[in-house]
């Protein structure tokens, strides 16, 4: 049976075995720093923080998210109000004039730094407008330089080691952080589905357990991190997981130049030093993305798509238009620290397979 690419983390024995070298580094250094169970809960908390701050709950949010990040706003009563991110996540349209009172959350798409909305955060500090900022970097939780911008940095490990839980809130101002235990039913589930797939156990065996643990996850009650994740994350070599996955996009992004057809293309085309790559996307025809994913996985390359839009993306005259088109044609590519060179070279055959019509 061919070796699985992507999907969940697995966890060993190995794993609890390792040396300690500390807690991962979560972007730029700040006085406060909460460790909780989701980025969800870190949303919460920050969510929370600017409601009190502000007296009220107004949040600007980019079109280009998961659902995942607007639950916590929703459930805090926030009035939220969207800017597009663009349909090369770098060209964000739609952004208010003013900033005053309100929540303002950008996100570092992919591993990728958002160099266009620290611009947009520092020029409406130059105008004046006392607002707080929200850094997302859920999806760069190893790249250096994120998390000096915002007023509130959200960090999240799940997407990028192999823990059951595990996010950060960082901030310089405290805040009411009364956080709940770990939820022991996620955690477990989380873990033993973990730990199954690393056995070898089939699809059947682990991820019923991955898709009951999601349905736990609450948006209106942030928890604390799980004991087991924490020992956990004591024992990961963030610097060799950035390299690998440094290494395995480049070797990806080679390849899959002689692997693409027309109309096709990867989101981006470079790295920036210190960027570590969340995956590789690329843009696929809506009419193929489905059956491209579908015929990786049954090669057991697991690629995910992020994120599938609602449909009301595309309203306001069309400013979503390119952030609703990249919802549809968005496949990201696995390159994390599991894969090898040769899984990049069987990575990129299956995509050309799939196009030549082999198959």
């Amino acid at each position: 049976m061919a070796r699985r690419l992507g999907g969940e983390f697995e966890i060993s024995v190995a794993d609890f075995k390792a040396s300690i070298v500390g807690l991962p580094k979560a972007g730029a250094p700040r006085k406060h720093s909460y460790l909780v169970d989701t980025g969800r809960s870190a949303l919460w908390l920050a969510a929370d923080a600017v409601h009190r701050r502000f007296g009220r709950a107004e949040a600007w949010l980019p079109r280009y998210c998961c659902e995942s990040v607007v639950e916590p706003f929703r459930a805090l009563g926030y009035r939220v109000r969207w800017y597009a991110a663009g349909g090369d996540l770098a060209s964000p349209a739609g952004l208010p004039a003013k900033l005053s009172g309100t929540a303002f959350l950008y996100i570092h798409y992919f591993g990728r730094r958002n160099a266009a909305l620290e611009k947009y955060v520092a020029e409406r500090r130059r105008a004046g407008d006392e607002f707080a900022a929200i850094e997302d970097c859920a999806q760069a939780a190893l790249t250096s330089g994120v998390g000096a911008v915002g007023d509130y940095v959200v960090t999240s490990w799940r997407k990028l080691l192999p823990v059951p839980d595990g996010a950060v809130l960082a901030c310089d101002v405290p805040v009411d952080a009364a956080l709940a235990e770990a939820d022991e039913g996620f955690v477990s589930r989380r873990a033993l589905g973990k730990f199954l797939r690393g056995a070898g156990g089939d699809d059947a065996d682990f991820l019923h357990l991955f898709e009951e643990s999601e349905k736990r996850l609450r948006p209106d009650r942030p928890r604390a991190i799980s004991w087991l994740s924490r020992r956990l994350l004591e024992r990961v070599d963030a610097k060799d997981v950035g390299a690998r996955r440094r290494r395995n996009w480049a070797a990806l992004a080679r390849t899959l130049k002689r692997a693409l057809p027309e109309g096709c293309s990867p989101l981006f085309s470079s790295l920036a030093d210190g960027e570590v790559p969340l995956g590789f996307p690329i843009r696929v025809p809506p009419r193929r993305r489905d059956a491209l994913r579908a015929f990786l996985a049954k090669r057991r390359m697991y690629c995910p798509v992020h994120w599938a839009l609602p449909e009301d993306a595309h309203a306001n005259d069309g400013v979503f238009a390119g952030d609703l088109e990249l919802s549809r044609s968005e496949l990201t590519l696995s390159v994390d620290q599991r894969a090898s060179a040769a899984d990049m070279a069987a990575l990129a055959a299956a995509v050309k397979t799939f196009f030549g019509g082999a198959h």
